[in-house]
């Protein structure tokens, strides 16, 4: 008789920051009834990776969910994987930090379920060479990835029926392939195919297996999948049928394979991840031509395991929101750790909640699109460098940060109440700017740009959404909205604040508003000079450019921004000096952009006061303003309000930043954050000046809002 083994591993995972409400309905329809109905077939073993994150999470809200955990730990049908702790990827962080969450995972299922993992669930399956040996310095054996890795070094498919060993350095770790053929199978079609699957791969030797390693959400999170795993029973019967066919299909764990079996030969895998993520981590553009090489591989079979996309840290180059989080959480990483070993414990914590991978990257889920998980991103490394802060004593500083030619180097400017992130290369704009009482980042925006799923958004959406029954997501073709084609849009710089515009007499509102501005001397996204000034309390950041913007190109327009930042105060100030340098009369608009959020444009307590010249409105409001001197942007729900100057009075257009991404349920809106553009009539001779100047102070909202309704 052929006989196989078979290998079942599903992973859980919520993001730092996620609404409670979406980790209770996952747990109700996944977590809880998955681990419910399994218990009810003590017969069929399995393996379990929870993030920390979720972990955590289960723990304040759901303890029985870890009661019952226990209890299959014990009985020895369930066998716990370990991880980073908060679900990073765990290539793109130091090596110290990949020992630390690794380490703190499996200490935390050691204090709680009396195990000793030794098989690691690696996030998102992104794998590089150099990670055996951090991994075997945190106790780790084995690592589940996917195929294609194997595939892209040379191993044939039919081989891929256990596990391999590698190393690096000579630090060994076993690697066992999940097979791609399960991971389409489980849930979507019916059980009896993927036994059909399972004896075509066993073998007379009874040696074979079979490795399924997947999302637990996939069971009844993902869309249609609830009704098809619960309600018409997919999983009870799958489990059933594992039961009926033991005899020829045996149940195993990573911990029992390894005990029981020699590994199959040396492996080296190159870079890689699952195929998909590949393809997301490529420019828009390459992405479509990989897509059209993998059509043509169709029909050469040889060639297709060897066509390769990009790889995670891709995303770092194709986003620059996530570049300049990433290099924020390297630079902290370094920080911390020179500090004494007993002050590094709470800053270190902050950094590695600030490392979860989700905010990250973008694909078919949100990710870097969702501003909630960017700011629980930003709030965490504001956390950590404000511990830092503290063990160091400081309460006014300025250091600059390499954000590897992004951005080129940048300024990090703070005191104990607002810390700014200027980018002298980058049109000197403001990348950053935090309020540290609450934690939040009003800089955390993004920018609009064309993604390569926009092209099926162009294409006919079905009226009803998506098509029927339970499909993977990556198939789903799908729209929370109609008319969601109008908000596609890409923007000519990146979205941050005093940004700044030579524009011409007759901008047009429109155009701005779709990322079209008719830029002279490019000052938005053109160098700046600069040059620190530390003096008794106060630190100063001047920068200037100088370039020709007239509507010929003949005019000189030099620019000069100055940042000003004082210790104990509760803002910071930003004073302009333009001036006319040669060439004849200039007859332009000069505009500041700022692009701010707070994370929703939607609700009441978020909005924007402008007092006599045009009253309160929302954040999602498009309109323009002329005399406005003064501005109040409020969230009452963090409890922040950002009041300033403006000197002198300025038109005011303002705009909702708004992106159409893909999540899981399909194309959706998203507010990124509230545009506005201050900007004035500059009409120059030769040695002409003008001069601007704002002065954001920080607050509590409630408090604004209570004034603003006095004055009303």
């Amino acid at each position: 008789m052929k006989r196989v083994s078979l290998l079942l591993a599903l992973h859980n995972h919520q993001p730092v920051g996620n609404f409670d409400w979406v980790i209770e309905e996952a747990a109700r329809r996944s977590y809880r009834p998955v681990l419910e109905t399994w218990a009810e077939f003590p017969e069929v073993p399995v393996a379990l990776h929870n993030s920390g994150v979720l972990w955590d999470w289960l723990g304040r809200h759901q303890p029985a969910y870890l009661d019952q955990v226990a209890a299959l730990v014990d009985r020895g049908q369930l066998e716990l994987l370990t991880g980073g702790y908060y679900e990073p990827i765990l290539a793109s962080i130091p090596d110290p930090d990949k020992v630390g969450q690794v380490r703190k995972l499996s200490a935390f299922l050691s204090q709680r379920f009396g195990v000793e993992p030794e098989t690691l669930w690696l996030a998102e399956r992104v794998w590089e060479p150099g990670l055996p040996a951090p991994l075997a310095q945190a106790g780790v054996r084995a690592v589940l990835v996917d195929d294609e890795h194997f595939h892209a070094a040379g191993v044939p498919h039919r081989e891929l029926a256990g596990h391999f060993r590698t190393e690096e350095g000579g630090a060994p770790v076993a690697v066992f392939p999940i097979l791609k053929e399960l991971r389409y199978l489980i849930p979507f079609a019916p059980p009896e195919k993927t036994l059909a699957f399972l004896r075509e791969w066993a073998d007379e030797s009874g040696e074979r297996l079979a490795v399924l390693g997947d999302d637990g959400e996939k069971f009844g999170v993902w869309p249609g999948t609830y009704k098809t795993v619960f309600d018409e029973g997919w999983l009870r019967r799958f489990l059933e049928l594992l039961g009926e066919n033991r005899d020829w299909c045996q149940l195993t764990t990573p911990g029992r394979w390894l005990a029981e079996h020699p590994a199959r030969g040396l492996v080296y895998l190159p870079t890689a991840a699952y195929t998909e993520l590949t393809e997301w981590a490529l420019p828009t553009p390459a992405q479509a031509k990989l897509e059209a090489a993998r059509r043509w591989a169709k029909d050469e079979p040889h060639a297709g395991q060897f066509l390769r996309g990009g790889f995670w840290r891709n995303f770092l180059s194709k986003y620059p929101e996530s570049n300049r989080m990433h290099k924020r959480a390297v630079d902290l990483s370094r920080r911390i750790r020179e500090l004494p070993a007993e002050q590094q414990a709470a800053p270190l914590d902050a950094l590695w909640q600030a490392q979860c991978n989700c905010a990250y990257w973008h694909g078919v889920f949100g990710g870097l699109y969702l501003p909630h998980l960017r700011d629980a991103v930003h709030r965490r490394l504001q956390q950590a460098e404000s511990e830092l802060d503290r063990a160091r004593g400081l309460s006014l500083s300025a250091r600059e940060l390499d954000l590897f030619n992004e951005e080129g180097r940048a300024w990090v400017l703070r005191n104990a109440a607002v810390s700014l992130g200027v980018a002298p290369e980058r049109g000197g704009m403001l990348f950053e700017w935090a309020d540290l009482r609450t934690g939040h980042d009003l800089g955390n925006t993004l920018t609009r740009r064309r993604e390569a799923y926009h092209a099926r958004l162009l294409e006919t959406v079905p009226e009803d959404g998506a098509r029927a029954g339970a499909v993977s997501i990556h198939d789903r073709v799908a729209s929370k909205e109609p008319g969601l084609q109008a908000l596609l849009a890409e923007d000519s710089h990146v979205r941050a604040s005093f940004l700044d515009h030579a524009l011409p007499p007759d901008a047009a509102f429109e155009d701005f508003q779709a990322g079209r501005p008719a830029e002279r001397g490019g000052f938005a996204t053109g160098p700046y000079a600069a040059e620190l000034d530390w003096d008794r309390g106060r630190v100063s950041l001047e920068l200037r450019r100088r370039a020709r913007a007239g509507p010929a190109g003949d005019v000189e327009l030099e620019v000069h921004k100055h940042y000003r930042l004082l210790e104990g105060q509760s803002g910071f100030e930003v004073e302009y000096h333009v001036v006319h340098a040669g060439g004849p009369a200039l007859a332009a608009r000069f505009g500041v952009e700022w692009n701010i959020t707070f994370l929703t444009a939607q609700a009441e307590d978020r909005w924007a006061d402008f007092g006599a010249h045009g009253g309160r409105v929302g954040l999602g409001e498009s309109l323009s303003l002329s005399g406005v001197d003064s501005l109040v942007l409020g969230d009452e729900w963090l409890d922040l309000a950002v009041e300033t100057e403006v000197e002198p009075a300025a038109r005011v257009w303002m705009h909702p930043v708004e992106t159409v991404s893909l999540s899981e349920a399909g194309f959706e809106r998203n507010y990124q954050g509230t545009c506005l553009l201050f900007h004035w009539p500059l009409e120059l001779a030769a040695g002409q000046s003008f001069a601007v100047r704002f002065a954001p102070r920080h607050r509590r909202a409630r408090r604004a809002a209570a004034a603003g309704a006095e004055r009303a």
